[in-house]
């Protein structure tokens, strides 16, 4: 009877208990989920001017976005530029849509297109927000 007893205790001890290990895989989901940085393919929020013209862009589009902040500053994937800085090599870019804040100078706006061709851009289209169906401008 002894054998019996003891045979079945180390057949016991060799099972590996799931729960501990899921517990961990769970934790360090969650961890990694809190603290990924989401990238923004924006870089800041800006305020664009509408226009009864704007064009509805396709999401699935992989064009170059360049966001103009009221200040100067601009975003290209993902980095923040300024006017007198260098610029990343952008002749691959099939597209450019430049996205200035509507209180943006028009002057800086311009700054950047010259910029823009300076770096390798041929074309670039200025984005807009479609007027809202309730009212204008």
């Amino acid at each position: 009877m002894s054998r019996r007893r003891r045979r079945f205790v180390d057949e016991e001890a060799n099972l590996v208990e799931l729960t501990p290990m899921i517990d961990v895989v769970f934790l360090l989901l969650i961890f990694f989920m809190v603290s990924t940085r989401f990238f923004d393919p924006y870089g800041f929020e800006v305020d664009l001017p509408q226009a009864q013209s704007a064009p509805e862009v396709a999401s699935e589009t992989q064009d170059l976005i360049v966001s103009i902040h009221v200040d100067g500053r601009a975003t290209i994937r993902g980095e923040i530029y300024s006017l007198d800085g260098p610029l990343p090599d952008l002749t691959k870019a099939d597209q450019v849509i430049v996205r200035g804040d509507q209180n943006t100078a028009y002057g800086k706006v311009i700054a950047w297109m010259d910029r823009l061709r300076e770096a390798g851009v041929e074309q670039a289209v200025l984005a807009a927000e479609p007027v809202a169906a309730n009212g204008g401008l």
